[in-house]
């Protein structure tokens, strides 16, 4: 039996450690799946795939599996922390306004309060200080399985501490709002779960 193209190779993922014709079968498919091209540029693959600019949509198990080819695939493997730790651009007033609505369907706090947060903030010189990379989605779509797999995989590409915004200092998000916080407002309990046992923290944003 081909279990990834029965249950889908994101959802066999754990089996690979039981089994190394499962764990073959994995990088197989991973190959020869690749991910849906993305529109702009290779590093923003798996903002495409989770639905930015928009959040909480809910994610197909086809969007799960593209996730997991992106950062299994070979052909990924240079994009791979690019990827990881790209980010939406919030620095026009438009994308501040559409980003600020697509989060109030999705907070599990009073809509004042996102506006509070996600506003747009002249005085700060910029625009937003918000800047959303892939983990980000994946919250507020409340996929802990997909939190689960970028956090996995920013640990193995040595970005793990820039992802979870501790000591960020590089990639123009340093003053990004701590993914832990950002699912305290509009995560489930499972993906907030996942952040903790990462070892992801509240910053000063």
């Amino acid at each position: 039996l081909h279990l990834p193209s029965l249950l889908g190779a994101s959802r066999c993922a754990p089996m690979a450690a039981a089994s190394l014709a499962w764990a073959q079968e994995l990088r197989t498919a991973a190959a020869l799946a690749g991910p849906r091209a993305p529109a702009v540029a290779p590093d923003w693959a798996l903002l495409e795939v989770l639905g930015a600019p928009r959040f909480g949509a809910a994610l197909s198990e086809a969007a799960e599996d593209a996730v997991f080819t992106i950062l299994s695939a070979p052909r990924t493997c240079k994009h791979r922390g690019a990827c990881l730790l790209a980010f939406e651009d919030l620095s026009e007033y438009r994308a501040v306004v559409a980003t600020r609505a697509s989060l109030k369907a999705v907070a599990k706090v009073p809509e004042a309060v996102v506006d509070a947060l996600f506003g747009p903030q002249v005085e700060r010189e910029k625009t937003n200080a918000f800047a959303p990379r892939p983990i980000h989605f994946a919250i507020a779509s409340s996929a802990p399985r997909v939190a689960g797999m970028l956090v996995g995989a920013a640990s193995r590409e040595g970005c793990l501490e820039q992802m979870l915004q501790r000591g960020d200092t590089q990639g123009g998000a340093e003053q990004a709002m701590s993914p832990l916080f950002f699912a305290l407002l509009f995560g489930s309990a499972d993906v907030v779960g996942v952040l903790r046992r990462a070892g992801c923290a509240c910053n000063a944003v």
